[in-house]
């Protein structure tokens, strides 16, 4: 063991690197993009993890120092996973070719293959135009509830994440974030941040889902500094920093497609969760992805949600006042892919009334934390 070696107990190095390693790529054709940088100075360790749109930088505290090394961060965290946490490893490079790296505890050696630190690619230079905070609670509000909109249809890039702005044309100025896959829409509003206005930007989707991930366990009221520059987002937690590539695009004026208060029924829904579980049952008739369901009421019929097979059959089911309830008096046949119904009710998990205009009109869904659009679908002969 040289003096350049790192101390640490396996669960805490663990999980740095698990953190760094959330924007590694298992397979890449560049292999240094499957590694983490490793180094410790001053008592504190740092791994960094890339795949180049994105970057996170992890620290831990931590005893000794160790120059930059490359790991491989599939093999690295496996072997710390077959660890119990409070055991003692020591990291350090092997002399004298450094194309390789040491684990040690008391009772197991590993020998890992290791690539020049030189190559691993450098941070972007980052020149904050604004900086603002933000509590964790808040971020997963704004982002978590849109994720599920986002388009995956790689055409139409610039719907491939959530448009963060501030919305200043309404009564109350918000901070609002907006999705769209272009049969559906859905947006979140929190009250302006601390600090600087908010540039207008479209934040990916791949670092939404992995911001989101890497909060799941972060306090609420935990504060976030967001750094934004051209075509640049860093957020920056106490513990890690996540840097990526904003969507270089124009997002649509999604105020155009929602709907006015000129429906013609409410459907309020009291228990989304309740609700979904219904849908399910419905379309456990079908297997296709975009199985549709029907809402189904009259004066004289209770309100159902229903779905057909051809071949197979049909599957309706009564839905209870207390789980959702239409207006008095209102008839009702309109149809919704399923899948995106069980999303919006996962997403406003508090409740929504959807404001029907009729089985072909875009349907407006608002609830006390956020508005969405669905598209209905053409109900069968």
């Amino acid at each position: 063991m040289s003096d350049n070696t790192l101390h640490i107990q396996a669960g805490a190095l663990r999980q740095v690197l698990a953190i760094a390693a959330s924007a590694t790529e298992h397979r890449n054709t560049i292999p240094i993009l499957t590694h983490l940088l490793i180094s410790a100075e001053g008592g504190m360790l740092t791994a960094i993890g890339t795949d180049l749109d994105e970057r996170v930088t992890a620290h831990a505290p931590c005893r000794g120092v160790l120059a930059p090394i490359t790991v491989n961060a599939r093999r690295i965290t496996a072997i710390l996973d077959a660890l119990p946490a409070d055991v003692e490893v020591a990291l350090w490079p092997m002399p004298p070719q450094g194309d390789a790296c040491i684990l040690t505890t008391a009772t197991m050696t590993a020998r890992l293959e290791t690539l020049p630190a030189e190559d691993f690619p450098k941070p972007r230079n980052i020149k904050a135009q604004a900086q603002w905070q933000i509590t964790a609670g808040t971020f997963r509000h704004l982002f978590g509830r849109v994720e599920h909109a986002m388009s995956q249809e790689e055409t139409r890039y610039y719907l491939n994440g959530a448009f963060l702005h501030v919305r200043d044309d309404v009564e109350l100025p918000a901070l609002r974030s907006c999705a769209t896959d272009g049969h559906r829409l859905i947006h979140a509003s929190a009250p302006l941040p601390e600090g600087d206005t908010p540039l207008p930007m479209i934040v990916a989707r791949t670092a939404i889902r992995q911001l989101l991930k890497l909060l799941a366990d972060t306090p609420a009221d935990a504060t976030l500094i967001i750094k934004q520059g051209e075509l640049s987002l860093r957020v920056e937690h106490p513990g890690w920093t996540h840097d990526s590539k904003a969507i270089d695009g124009d997002f649509p004026d999604y105020a155009r497609v929602i709907p006015k208060d000129d429906a013609r029924g409410l459907l309020r829904v009291h228990d989304p969760a309740a609700f979904a579980a219904l849908i399910q049952q419905a379309r456990a008739i079908g297997r296709e992805p975009s199985q549709p369901v029907t809402f189904r009421a009259s004066a004289d019929h209770p309100f159902t949600i229903s779905a057909r097979q051809a071949e197979a059959g049909e599957v309706a089911v009564t839905v209870p006042p207390d789980v959702a309830e239409l207006v008095a008096g209102w008839d009702i046949e309109v149809a919704f892919q399923a899948r995106y119904l069980a999303d919006l009710c996962r997403a406003v998990p508090e409740g929504f009334t959807m404001h029907v205009i009729d089985s072909q009109a875009p349907c407006r869904a608002a609830g006390p934390a956020a508005l969405a659009v669905l598209m209905p679908m053409k109900l069968a002969d």
